[in-house]
């Protein structure tokens, strides 16, 4: 695995110099438990080899080009938003990058997917899917109170 990301790495230095200088300053470590094939966060991008062994070298450099986009727009490195969860913060990412950002191997949810606006910063988007999420979780929590009450 460590090959194709080197390889990738390589093929950035020429052609994608700030891309190259976002992950070459990151350290990499090899994570099988994680739900994701590649993350980034204080200051290391973690992967899940078999995850990525199941990806195309075009889906892996669209992968870790989207995590190189979230380390230079410091999503979520020093701009987490209050009151946010870490699944809103990653959602709201998603959205900006969907927004502005052509990937035709990965499938990122962007601003349509929530029935949200486009051209809005990060911040706003998982603020909004924080919201989304508190009120599904709401409705599901009634939802629950109604049964309960019914087997009463």
């Amino acid at each position: 695995m460590e090959e194709r990301l080197e390889h990738i790495m390589e093929y950035w230095f020429m052609t994608e110099p700030m891309l190259f200088a976002a992950i070459s300053c990151h350290g990499r470590r090899a994570d099988t438990h994680m739900c994701c094939p590649l993350r980034c966060g204080q200051g290391v991008v973690e992967y899940n080899p078999t995850l990525l062994a199941e990806m195309s070298d075009k889906a892996l450099e669209q992968a870790l080009r989207v995590e190189a986009i979230r380390i230079l727009l410091k999503h979520p490195y020093s701009r987490k938003p209050e009151g946010c969860t870490p699944i809103a913060i990653t959602l709201g990412s998603n959205a900006v990058v969907a927004d502005n950002y052509t990937l035709d191997r990965l499938q990122l949810a962007g601003p349509n997917d929530y029935n949200l606006p486009k051209g809005m910063n990060y911040e706003w988007y998982a603020l909004k899917i924080q919201e989304m999420l508190e009120n599904d979780g709401e409705n599901n929590d009634d939802d629950n109170d109604d049964d309960n009450k019914n087997d009463n």
